[in-house]
């Protein structure tokens, strides 16, 4: 037996607490973390490219076209799903790809620019899914 496991046998209610410590503020960092799309809140806070964001946001872009929430359809559905996504409280405008690249295996992708919304404010419906994140 090794001296370390040997010292963990002698003092097992210490090192069951220390192992506990231990998970439980790995649970706690964890418990902070956010999952999902980076809001742009999260960027740099001086610089080039926050002086440009700023000028962005000042100038009414909204957040959405900085982060936008791609919606997965089938390409015949592509321009009824950017209309019908444009119509949604909160979305700015919603895009349909169009050319080659926009057609992949016979799917498109739609891109709503929305203000900042919470997740689950757009639900999946029919062919259409969407991932939404916080910002």
């Amino acid at each position: 037996m090794s001296r370390w496991a040997a010292l963990v046998v002698r003092h097992r209610w210490l090192a069951a607490g220390s192992a506990l410590a231990v998970l439980f503020a790995l649970i706690g960092v964890f418990l902070g973390a956010k999952i999902g799309a980076a809001s742009s809140d999260s960027l740099a806070h001086n610089g080039k490219a926050y002086d440009t964001l700023q000028g962005l946001e000042r100038g009414g872009m909204p957040t959405g076209a900085l982060t936008p929430v791609e919606v997965l359809v089938s390409s015949d559905q592509a321009r009824p799903t950017a209309e019908h996504l444009g119509q949604i409280d909160g979305v700015q405008h919603a895009l349909a790809p169009t050319g080659p690249a926009a057609n992949r295996d016979g799917r498109s992708r739609s891109r709503p620019a929305t203000k900042p919304w919470p997740a689950g404010n757009l639900a999946p419906s029919g062919a259409t899914r969407c991932t939404a994140g916080t910002s």
